[in-house]
């Protein structure tokens, strides 16, 4: 049931309320980073007679928050009863969508999840093979800090990913780190990425970064030629 703090709506006569995403016409959807949803729905009487101008309220909750959602927003049904609610992009949420007239109260809950997609920054994008890269970047959100993100590397054209390492996030939620490529006599570009596991008390679905290229030129060995006296200035045989 929805409280008080729906916004009440001066038209009577809603008694059924339906709602879901558009698209989905489900009560859960997951999206992708920065990307909203949208939730559709109807009131109607009793009879099944669609109630048009009726205020609609929308009230959301983080994920895994304690205490009543807060109000978001509110929307009017039209001459159909229908309504549309633009979720904006964000982590993971509740939504209450509600109707309240008098002592009336009727309400639906839905939930978005958003995947996260961190940054991720090399120091630079070419280096000899036996040194190091500087790796750098940044989570999203308000919980961003103390969080895990697992470093892995692949070929450029390769399809497996390999953990090379795993880094805490700072205050602020950014991250660094180093990774040190062996000597190699062939040059080869690499793919870098920062993946983020699920994890208690950060409201996002796991989700990985764009990945940073870096290409690794091969330091190829020089010959070593036989020695030859005659080649520094050695003796020459007597004639």
């Amino acid at each position: 049931m929805v409280n008080n703090s729906c916004t009440e709506s001066p038209v009577a006569g809603g008694q059924v309320l339906s709602a879901s995403f558009q698209g989905a016409a489900a009560d859960a959807v997951t999206v992708g980073f920065g990307e909203g949803a949208q939730v559709t729905g109807s009131l109607a009487d009793e009879a099944g007679d669609p109630i048009s101008g009726a205020t609609i309220c929308v009230q959301s909750q983080a994920a895994g928050a304690e205490g009543p959602p807060t109000p978001v927003a509110t929307a009017t049904t039209g001459a159909n009863g229908e309504f549309t609610y633009a979720v904006s992009p964000g982590p993971n949420r509740r939504l209450l969508v509600g109707y309240r007239h008098d002592s009336f109260q009727v309400a639906k809950t839905l939930s978005v999840n958003s995947h996260t997609r961190p940054s991720l920054r090399l120091s630079a994008g070419r280096i000899d093979a036996g040194k190091s890269v500087g790796i750098s970047g940044e989570l999203p959100g308000p919980e961003a800090a103390g969080r895990v993100l697992v470093l892995q590397a692949s070929a450029l054209h390769g399809r497996r990913w390999l953990t090379f390492r795993r880094v805490t996030t700072g205050p602020n939620g950014g991250f660094r780190a180093t990774y040190h490529f062996a000597r190699a006599r062939h040059t080869i570009t690499y793919r870098l990425r920062a993946a983020v596991p699920r994890q208690a008390g950060y409201d996002y679905e796991p989700g990985v970064s764009k990945p940073a290229r870096v290409k690794v030129r091969g330091v190829k060995k020089h010959r070593r030629h036989k020695h030859d006296p005659r080649r520094r200035g050695g003796p020459h045989a007597e004639s």
